[in-house]
């Protein structure tokens, strides 16, 4: 993702993984980012916590973004919908684009 060690602001609360294991923090960033494409598209300032391993996952979207933008996730489909002032926005997942992305940086985003 291009982010730098020194971006990350110190997190004392400790983030437990899918299996129950604690994992560890490498802090956290505060980033714009914009779900959709235009005209049907949000943008949000989003919290995110960055971790120190190689999940299967670039993100994971909390039920707090989900909330504010009041989408509708399906992880069957690998799709989440949204209301937008041009009609429905949308994103669909991708597995294949998800471990492109962990084997370009390094498993972890920092550089």
């Amino acid at each position: 993702m291009g982010l730098k060690a020194e971006q990350l602001t110190p997190v004392e609360s400790p983030l437990f993984g899918f299996s129950g294991v604690s994992v560890h923090l490498m802090g956290q960033i505060r980033l714009s980012i914009s779900l959709g494409r235009t005209p049907r598209n949000v943008t949000k300032m989003v919290e995110f916590l960055v971790i120190e391993s190689m999940p299967g996952y670039n993100t994971i979207l909390g039920r707090g973004l989900i909330g504010r933008i009041k989408a509708v996730p399906s992880s069957l489909h690998q799709k989440m919908e949204f209301p937008t002032l041009h009609g429905i926005g949308e994103v669909l997942g991708s597995q294949r684009r998800s471990s492109d992305d962990l084997t370009h940086n390094n498993g972890n985003g920092l550089e």
